[in-house]
């Protein structure tokens, strides 16, 4: 099998190193595919301000406090690929913050309904899809690559994938809180390779993160191409865009 050469972007000083051709490639979803803003209490203010619903700011920091609380009960759900236990245990969390506030119970339903409109109704107001992101998976996708999501998500990866149109794209989407296992743990890199009948040596991840991400992949024995799209331009082994992908995987003849 040929071998490839990473040189990220075409730039002076260019990072470089060798690696074997990938048949696979893996990206993370937050702040790499997806610009992802959600935050449960602002959640809750937006959905409040929704129905004219008024809250002290203490108030509804009271609602960040139980899902601190209830987070291994919503990992459990997840995980258990339960959606509508999902669902339900978020419903509780917002009538027991209710009754918390003095408010009535009752408004948790169509403050859960607005909440989920924001997040997965396009255009979504916590979730808004980089420029770059459908025509590089198609160049990808054209050239031969098989494609795969791997993020620390929750059971909502694949409602965020089909909101933005990239369902098709990708043969697996690998959500942490579903598989019950978090990267950098290398096994929720292990499983999605398993999935797709791939070794490790075969694929390449693609994230944002130098912790999750970069060595995530790495302890699972796959390279990795490290994404911060807060540069400018593309240098020091690291790209800016997903357009300087392909010059990252240019085949060193």
């Amino acid at each position: 099998m040929p071998s490839i050469r990473f040189t990220l972007g075409p730039f002076a000083d260019s990072a470089k190193f060798e690696l074997m051709s990938p048949s696979v490639i893996t990206f993370d979803c937050a702040q790499t595919l997806v610009d992802a803003t959600w935050d449960p209490v602002q959640m809750l203010k937006d959905a409040a301000a929704g129905i004219s619903l008024e809250c002290r700011p203490e108030e509804f920091a009271l609602f960040g406090v139980d899902v601190q609380r209830a987070w291994p009960q919503l990992c459990g759900a997840n995980a258990s690929r339960n959606v509508e236990a999902v669902d339900q245990l978020w419903f509780e969390l917002t009538e027991d913050w209710l009754s918390q506030v003095g408010r009535d119970r009752a408004l948790a339903v169509p403050l859960k309904a607005l909440s989920d409109t924001y997040c997965f109704k396009h255009p979504s107001k916590y979730f808004t899809l980089y420029d770059d992101v459908i025509p590089s998976l198609t160049r990808l996708q054209l050239g031969g690559y098989r494609l795969a999501v791997i993020s620390n998500w929750d059971r909502s990866l694949p409602w965020i994938l089909e909101m933005f149109g990239l369902t098709g794209f990708f043969e697996v989407a690998s959500a942490s809180l579903v598989e019950g296992v978090e990267k950098p743990d290398r096994r929720l890199f292990e499983l999605t390779l398993e999935k797709m009948g791939v070794e490790p040596s075969d694929a390449v991840h693609v994230g944002d993160d130098k912790i999750d991400d970069i060595a995530g992949a790495h302890g699972a024995g796959m390279e990795a191409v490290l994404i911060d799209r807060s540069r400018s331009v593309s240098a020091e082994g690291v790209i800016h865009s997903l357009a300087y992908l392909e010059e990252a995987m240019a085949w060193n003849g």
